[in-house]
């Protein structure tokens, strides 16, 4: 209804945008390149940020400008115990995982190694949801980035998650491994002015040809939704719909008002 009611391409505020026609901020630009550093560099990082802050969108353009000469990444969810993540890294590296925990630091530490060596190809390791990993599995992760090739590292670990991350990082427990992260990273919500800028890019990708959310409306936008950009998603869609089912053309204030009810 949305689409044809206003005369677009595509459904707008979806996942299927190309990594080079994301919305990117100063802010997004800042962290990818800090980001893309680490990667070439062999260093280590954390990553933190609210939920729906556009997190998994940062590492879809980050996966997009590194070199896929020169890189390879790995991304694995913070799901499974400790031997999971490094099977799952095992594999994506073309190795049959061996079983025992430490057999598999060492096998993997081999196959990055063999990457580079052979390849040239430095590894980026994300583990997401980094938040939820228990402190054994953050040691094992250490011990994994606790090697180097002729004195060069080449295996860069980066930690994604909420900000209970941060916190867990304070712990004696985790001490050596926050000490491993040269660069950390928090990423913050969109500001007034982005939020406004977020909604006519996705409706602009989406075909529409001319303003559909009115100021007052994008206000409303960035007020209930703090600038996050999962909830300004489902409010600007709910909104959209609202509009369409009323055969109204411009979303006002009152139509974001009544689909935050909704939402």
């Amino acid at each position: 209804m949305i689409t044809s009611h206003f005369g677009l391409s595509g459904r707008p505020f979806g996942k299927d945008i190309p990594p080079g026609k994301l919305y990117l901020t100063n802010q997004h630009r800042s962290v990818l390149r800090k980001l893309e550093q680490t990667a070439a560099h062999g260093t280590h990082a954390a990553l933190t940020g609210e939920v729906g802050v556009g997190k998994s969108t940062l590492l879809r353009a980050l996966y997009d400008k590194l070199p896929g000469a020169r890189h390879t990444c790995h991304y694995v969810g913070s799901d499974l115990p400790s031997r999971g993540i490094l099977r799952a890294v095992a594999r994506g590296l073309g190795l049959a995982p061996y079983w025992l925990r430490a057999d598999l630091i060492v096998q993997v530490q081999r196959g990055v190694t063999d990457q580079f060596e052979k390849a040239g190809r430095r590894t980026l390791l994300t583990i997401d949801e980094s938040h939820l990993l228990k402190y054994p599995v953050l040691e094992d992760l250490r011990l994994l980035t606790n090697f180097k090739v002729d004195s060069s590292p080449i295996l860069s670990l980066l930690l994604v998650g909420q900000p209970p991350l941060r916190e867990r990082l304070m712990f004696k427990a985790a001490e050596a491994i926050d000490q491993r992260l040269e660069v950390k990273l928090v990423f913050e919500p969109l500001s007034r002015q982005e939020t406004g800028e977020y909604l006519r890019h996705h409706l602009d990708f989406a075909g529409a040809t001319s303003p559909i959310f009115a100021g007052a409306a994008e206000d409303l936008v960035f007020e209930r939704t703090q600038g996050i950009p999962r909830r300004i998603n489902q409010l600007a869609l709910q909104a959209l719909e609202l509009a369409a089912e009323r055969g109204e053309q411009i979303v006002d204030e009152r139509l974001v008002e009544l689909a935050a009810t909704l939402s």
